[in-house]
């Protein structure tokens, strides 16, 4: 027996026969596979878990969208306060750089000073002044005479001292307006 050609897979008489039209069953359900044909496998039903997201609505993506403003708010905020808080530290740390220098010339100026007052008190003191008038040849005076100014009248200086007159205004022709009704 030959295998049915054609692609269709019907089946054709049987051999001997007379034509009468009588199909074979077993060759009228078989089927040739096409070698340009593949046959796909049947589709598998989607996963239980896996399902498609719904659509957002636009309240929830405003809502979304202040709150990753805000977020970035507060990250800019608290950037720039960083940033402020070191320029503060840095500003401090230099002044406080100035302020040792300041203190440091501040101690060698009083030191110097110190020295200064030292010296003018040895040059100007009387041994000093007496050993300076015996180096240029100066001679002590013979007559020499003392006064003695007596106390003024009435005991103290403070009572000598005379007070100052009251300050008045200069006379004005706009004096009588000043004085009122």
């Amino acid at each position: 027996m030959t295998p049915p050609s054609g692609r269709s897979g019907a089946a054709r008489s049987l051999p001997g026969g007379s034509g009468t039209g009588r199909i074979q069953t077993a060759l009228a359900h078989a089927v040739v596979p096409d070698p340009d044909r593949h046959v796909q496998p049947a589709a598998q039903p989607a996963r239980k878990h896996l399902r498609v997201a719904p659509k957002v609505s636009r309240r929830v993506l405003r809502q979304r969208r202040r709150a990753r403003i805000a977020i970035v708010g507060v990250a800019a905020l608290s950037a720039a306060s960083m940033f402020l808080l070191v320029t503060f530290h840095v500003f401090a740390v230099q002044s406080s750089f100035k302020l040792d220098k300041l203190e440091s010339e501040r101690a060698a100026a009083q030191r110097e000073n110190e020295l200064l007052r030292n010296l003018v008190a040895s040059r100007s003191s009387a041994t000093a002044i007496f050993r300076g008038a015996a180096a240029l040849d100066m001679v002590r005076p013979v007559n020499v005479v003392l006064l003695d100014v007596p106390p003024p009248p009435g005991g103290t200086s403070a009572a000598v001292t005379p007070t100052p007159p009251p300050v008045s205004m200069p006379e004005t022709p706009y004096q009588q307006l000043a004085a009122g009704p």
